[in-house]
């Protein structure tokens, strides 16, 4: 947590960036695009493009306005924050920013 929260160490950082995509979307389309993207010029990450499903079950969520080296503080409240069920601190182990 301290690679997020003090150092902001973004080379310890493990993250995926992900957007939502309507659900008539699919993967035949995004492969189509990838191919039509990569005949034209092949960004670097081009082949790590994927259409994933995601099922977060129970979270904690934040807006965070600003840039993102100033959410350290947001993280930190949200990690060190009480689960809206129980009074048990939050024990994930995973951060996503959207």
């Amino acid at each position: 947590m301290e690679a997020f929260t003090d150092a902001r160490d973004k080379t310890q950082w493990d993250w995926t960036l992900m957007t939502m995509v309507p659900d008539w979307i699919t993967k035949d389309m995004v492969i189509d695009a990838v191919e039509q993207v990569a005949a034209k010029d092949r960004p670097v990450r081009l082949d790590d493009l994927r259409l994933e499903s995601l099922s977060e079950g129970l979270c904690v969520q934040a807006l965070h306005i600003g840039a993102y080296d100033d959410e350290a503080a947001l993280l930190r409240r949200m990690h060190g924050s009480s689960s809206p069920t129980t009074a048990s601190p939050w024990s994930g182990d995973t951060t996503r920013s959207t």
